[in-house]
C-alpha cells in the first residue's frame, strides 16, 4: 500500500463519489487495482 499527497481535492471527491460518468468510471475501475489512500 501506498500514499499520494495531492493538492487536488477533486480527486479524493472522485474516489468517494456514487455517481460517475463512463469515463470516470473505468478511472474508478482501474485505479481500485491499486491499494492506496489520497491525503489532501
Amino acid at each position: 500500500p501506498f500514499e499520494v499527497l495531492t493538492d487536488h481535492n477533486a480527486l479524493k471527491y472522485f474516489m468517494s463519489s456514487k455517481v460517475l460518468t463512463c469515463r470516470q468510471a473505468r478511472w474508478a475501475e482501474f485505479l481500485s487495482e491499486f491499494h492506496f489512500t489520497i491525503t489532501y
